[in-house]
């Protein structure tokens, strides 16, 4: 079926970035000690993908990452030595993607908090690791250890500090990795309503529609309103409104906005194409979710310049009556400053 045709594509798509980032993790080393002969442990350059393969493709990918580079490049070139150096190296790295990735793609935060969670968390997984190895060395000498390498690898943090955020941020837009979830399906995807709501999914995929309505295993209502234009015109008449109740709403874009104007109108469930977190979010709260195809961190605008106005219009709100005037209002602005 289309749904997990897709997953799968998403899920070989992802993988691939990842085995390209463990060679980097292999190359980077390799270049710069050979050909530039500059120190590992000054530069760092390990560090660098295994930083952004994890902020950018989430903690799963990020521990494997970080634990397959070192591994590789020990086998491949020698370097890092397999003891004491690999053991530490593996920790520290597997620490680097599993916490970015984790902070970033599950948390939400910011990129630099972020990158710099997952640096301290690295760094300190490497001195317990550390420890143990230099058995039954004093802690004196196992903090200096540490300390003196953290000050030889200043113009590597350095480095890690200004390039990390910014290439994640360019992968993100220009190669569309978005923070991205498995699709989740939280209705039985054998049920009678799997053929509808596989013919809706396909036909807004085809962008033959943006918004199409199932009741009783059959589509009820369909339209190509962009936005959430199609909830407000079914919300806006008593009449209307009766389509949207209790029925599954399959929609080509459902973010927060779009999440409570659909618990307003009583829908059974909703099924996002692409759905944000805090749209997934609220119909979690209301059991409302039937599934969503791909998962993004926001809903931007359409110039990709800051969060839709709309989103905007219902951050902090909680209640769908208030959401649901919240949206008239700021869609009325909107129209009135485009005239």
């Amino acid at each position: 079926m289309i749904m997990k045709q897709m997953i799968k594509q998403n899920e070989t798509r992802m993988l691939t970035i990842g085995a390209l980032f463990v060679c980097l993790g292999v190359l980077f080393p390799y270049l710069m000690g050979h050909a530039f002969g500059v120190p590992g442990t000054v530069l760092l350059p390990m560090h660098v993908p295994v930083l952004i393969g994890g902020i950018l493709l989430g903690p799963k990918l990020g521990l494997a990452i970080g634990i397959l580079s070192p591994i590789a490049s020990s086998l491949l070139t020698g370097m890092p030595p397999v003891w004491p150096m690999l053991p530490q190296m593996i920790f520290e790295l597997g620490a680097f993607g599993l916490v970015g990735g984790f902070m970033r793609r599950k948390l939400n935060l910011p990129l630099y908090v972020s990158l710099g969670g997952a640096m301290i968390a690295g760094r300190i997984v490497r001195g317990i690791v550390f420890a143990f190895i230099m058995l039954p060395t004093t802690a004196g000498f196992v903090v200096e250890s540490m300390i003196a390498t953290t000050i030889a690898g200043i113009p590597g943090i350095i480095i890690q500090l200004a390039f990390v955020p910014i290439t994640v941020m360019l992968l993100e837009k220009h190669l569309k990795l978005t923070p991205t979830k498995k699709n989740s399906i939280t209705r039985d995807e054998q049920s009678p309503l799997a053929s509808s709501l596989n013919e809706a999914i396909e036909a807004i995929t085809a962008k033959k529609h943006s918004f199409i309505l199932i009741k009783n295993d059959e589509i009820i209502y369909r339209t190509s309103g962009r936005g959430v234009r199609p909830f407000l015109e079914l919300l806006a008449k008593e009449e209307r409104r009766e389509l949207l109740e209790g029925a599954i709403v399959v929609d080509k874009l459902i973010g927060k906005a779009a999440a409570m104007l659909a618990v307003f109108g009583k829908a059974e469930s909703v099924y996002g194409v692409t759905m944000s977190d805090s749209g997934k979010a609220f119909l979690e709260k209301y059991d409302k979710l039937h599934g969503f195809t791909r998962c993004v961190e926001v809903i931007s605008q359409r110039d990709g310049k800051g969060i839709c106005p709309i989103e905007r219009s219902v951050l902090g709100v909680e209640d769908p009556a208030e959401a649901y005037e919240n949206i008239k209002s700021t869609v009325a602005e909107l129209m009135k400053k485009a005239e």
